[in-house]
């Protein structure tokens, strides 16, 4: 079994944590958000399969 571990970019890991506390727009932030790690994890699956 392969293992890949791929760092957050900042802003991620900040988006996410913002999360945590309620505000404006958060259904939208969490989709962005959503969005982002899911093409990080992408990107790290796609290097796993290289």
């Amino acid at each position: 079994m392969a293992l890949r571990a791929c760092p957050s970019p900042p802003a991620l890991r900040h988006d996410l944590l913002a999360l945590c506390q309620p505000g404006a727009d958060e259904i939208h932030r969490a989709g962005v958000a959503g969005q982002q790690w899911a093409r990080l994890a992408a990107q790290g699956v796609d290097e796993l399969l290289q």
